[in-house]
C-alpha cells in the first residue's frame, strides 16, 4: 500500500566523519577505495587521491573540480575535502553578498599571461594520465623510470591524441622524468600499496602493452 506524500517526510543522510572506517562492519552504502570501479582503465579510488594530494598541497580548485566530476561518474558522493572547498567558496560568496564572482573564487577566471583554466584543466588531465602510464608501466611491467618514460613519450609522437584544440603539447622523455621527480609523483606512488594496481588478466595487459609502439619496448618486454 502506497502512503500518502503528505504523510512522509524527507530523509537525509547525516555527513560521514572525517577518516579512514574500519573495513570490519563497512555498512553497505560505503565503500573502499580499492574497491571503487576503474574508470577508463585507471581506479577511481587512486584519481582521487591524486586529486586530493594536488589539493592539498597546492590548493588548486581544479583539483576539487576534478574530483567532484569523477565522484559524480563513479556514483560515489564526493570526499569531504570536495564538499568542504566547495562550502568555503559558497560561505565567502555569501558573505560578501556576491561582490566577487564564483568563477573567480572557483579559480576559473584568470589573470593576464596565466592560461585559461579549462586548458590549465586540461593540462593538468594529461600529465597525470602520463604520470598514472608511469606507474602501471613500472608496477606491472616492471619498467625503469627511463624506459617507461621512452615508451609514453614514443606514444605521444606517433598518437593523435590532443583533441582539445587547444595545443597542449607532446613531452619529451627528459620532461616527463623531471615531472616525475620534482612535482610529487614519485613520493606519491611510493605511498601506493600494489593493491591499487589494476587487476589485469593477460589480455588486458596485451591490450594495454599494444597502446605504445613496439619499437618502444625495452628488451624483454612482452
Amino acid at each position: 500500500m502506497s502512503r500518502d506524500p503528505e504523510d512522509t517526510f524527507p530523509v537525509f543522510m547525516r555527513r560521514p566523519k572525517p577518516g579512514p572506517v574500519p573495513v570490519e562492519g563497512l555498512p553497505e552504502h560505503y565503500i573502499s577505495a580499492n574497491d571503487l570501479p576503474d574508470i577508463e582503465g585507471i581506479s577511481e579510488g587512486v584519481q582521487l587521491l591524486t586529486r586530493q594530494t594536488k589539493f592539498n598541497r597546492d590548493g588548486d580548485p581544479l583539483a576539487a573540480i576534478e574530483a567532484f566530476l569523477l565522484s559524480n561518474k563513479a556514483g560515489i558522493y564526493p570526499p569531504l575535502w570536495v564538499l568542504d572547498f566547495m562550502t568555503g567558496v559558497f560561505e565567502h560568496w555569501r558573505q560578501r553578498n556576491g561582490s566577487e564572482s564564483l568563477d573567480k573564487l572557483f579559480g576559473l577566471s584568470r589573470g593576464k599571461g596565466q592560461q585559461p583554466a579549462l586548458k590549465e584543466a586540461l593540462r593538468q588531465e594529461r600529465d597525470q594520465n602520463i604520470m598514472l602510464d608511469m606507474w602501471r608501466l613500472r608496477g606491472l611491467f616492471s619498467a625503469t623510470l627511463e624506459e617507461a618514460a621512452h615508451m609514453i613519450a614514443r606514444r605521444m609522437e606517433d598518437e593523435d591524441w590532443d583533441g582539445t584544440g587547444l595545443n597542449l603539447g607532446d613531452l619529451t622523455a627528459d620532461t616527463i622524468l623531471d615531472k616525475y621527480r620534482k612535482d610529487g609523483w614519485a613520493q606519491l606512488f611510493s605511498k601506493y600499496p600494489d593493491s591499487y594496481l589494476p587487476k589485469w588478466n593477460q589480455d588486458k595487459r596485451d591490450k594495454y602493452l599494444a597502446l605504445f609502439p613496439a619499437d618502444s619496448y625495452p628488451p624483454g618486454m612482452k
